[in-house]
């Protein structure tokens, strides 16, 4: 059972018993890529089908190959392949770098990429220089708004200082002509006293004269 069990999965397992034969869990490619375990995923990168003893392992991928080989899809995609190979490379494996091939338009798309890079770099060096150059302007506006603004405080109370000094200006005059109006009161009143003096010594003498001894003729 065990002989036809191996002979139906065509894993590149041998039979069982004999001298050579192995002992325990049987090992072949596929027995190693279908049935690792998870924590040892790599095993099937250590092992290839030139370790197995039989060739049913082997039979049994060429014939899923063929298999494929047969279906539109993979047909499609194999000529697909093969014509971007035959497009890049030549018949003796070589690269072509003539007008038109992929490499030298993969070659010029890299150029075209790098000026464009290059561009773009400048670009973004002339746009940090002009945000410099735009920080250096708004912090410039912003010292001489301070300053306008000190200067308007500083003329505002100049303003106030004028305003003071010109209403000094008028009360000033106002009390030199207040003054002179005095000076011509007091001169007033002392001619006024005067003539009062003048008047009254006339009125003595008029009494004197009036009450003094008469002569008749």
């Amino acid at each position: 059972m065990d002989g036809r069990l191996r002979e139906i999965l065509g894993w590149g397992i041998p039979e069982p018993g004999g001298a050579g034969g192995t002992k325990g869990l049987p090992t072949s490619f596929l027995t190693t890529a279908l049935l690792s375990p998870q924590e040892d995923v790599g095993a099937v990168l250590r092992n290839s089908l030139q370790a197995d003893s039989t060739a049913s392992g082997k039979e049994q991928i060429a014939a899923a190959l063929q298999a494929v080989a047969q279906d539109p899809l993979f047909v499609a995609l194999l000529k697909e392949t093969q014509a971007r190979r035959d497009a890049a490379y030549t018949d003796k494996g070589a690269k072509k770098t003539a007008k038109g091939s992929v490499f030298k338009a993969a070659a010029e798309r890299l150029n075209e990429t790098r000026d464009e890079m290059e561009r773009l770099q400048r670009i973004v060096a002339d746009s940090e220089g002009a945000e410099k150059l735009l920080r250096d302007l708004t912090d410039r506006r912003t010292q001489k708004q301070g300053a306008l603004a000190t200067a308007a405080e500083q003329a505002e109370k100049l303003e106030q200082l004028a305003a003071q000094a010109a209403g000094r200006s008028v009360a000033a005059e106002q009390v030199r002509l207040a003054q002179e109006d005095l000076q011509r009161i007091q001169m007033i009143g002392s001619e006024t006293e005067k003539s009062e003096r003048e008047t009254e010594e006339l009125a003595k003498q008029l009494r004197k004269t009036a009450t003094g001894p008469r002569t008749y003729r």
